[in-house]
């Protein structure tokens, strides 16, 4: 996820209006879900104007649907495309989405942590509390193994689709990722996808790509062996 009141909260707030911004994340959706082609599962687009909620894109994956829900006239969205090229803003938002469906293609299949490479996660990071003072907090091993695989489908994604932007689009990601480390450690993707390809193989759907990436990045990230 990006950047949560409850499920129940937001989706009372949601919104279908047709802004701009929403028309070019509903156009971006389109353009995904025709690159990836058919699956087993619906998805479905929505909008919130909820001003408690700071997460510009999130996932819900119940009764084989994946919900993506966007903020309306999101800054975060706003200021990662003004950082980029014209011709990279569109492709961005089909990075972001591609993210989301990629927390949902992993619940769809229903992979669990059973990888042994989990156990590289750390389970406490430094972070900084309310008063801007350095602290080791719990992270969710499972939340950052999620997030781990998601950017890597994005990354995956972006480069089968649009070679010559995803390295910048890609790398602009991760390091967003490593500058909120310290105040967001469980989206902390930076160390085990740096230095990532993040090349599929034609045989290779994008899951089964994100998933050996995220192992490799793992691995990598550990000074082990791939494959042991």
């Amino acid at each position: 996820m990006f950047p949560v009141s409850t499920l129940a909260k937001l989706l009372v707030t949601m919104l279908c209006m047709a802004s701009a911004h929403a028309g070019d994340v509903s156009s971006a959706l389109a353009r995904v879900l025709e690159n990836i082609g058919p699956r087993g599962y619906a998805v479905r687009l929505a909008f919130t104007d909820n001003p408690d909620r700071t997460i510009a894109m999130s996932a819900y994956f119940t009764n084989r649907e994946c919900l993506v829900l966007a903020l309306e006239n999101s800054s975060y969205i706003a200021e990662a495309q003004s950082a980029l090229p014209a011709e990279d803003r569109g492709v961005l938002l089909e990075g972001m989405i591609a993210h989301e469906i990629g927390h949902c293609e992993e619940r769809h299949a229903g992979l669990t942590a059973a990888d042994p490479a989990i156990q590289f996660i750390s389970s406490v990071a430094a972070a900084r509390d309310e008063r801007g003072r350095l602290r080791l907090k719990p992270v969710s091993k499972l939340e950052l193994w999620g997030e781990i695989l998601a950017d890597a489908y994005m990354a995956a994604y972006l480069r089968r689709h649009y070679p010559q932007a995803a390295a910048r689009i890609v790398a602009a990601q991760l390091a967003r990722r490593a500058a909120h480390a310290v105040v967001d450690p469980a989206h902390n993707t930076f160390p085990a996808l740096s230095g990532e390809s993040f090349d599929s193989t034609a045989d290779e759907t994008l899951l089964q790509a994100a998933t050996r990436m995220r192992r490799a990045g793992l691995e990598r990230q550990h000074g082990l062996p791939a494959n042991r």
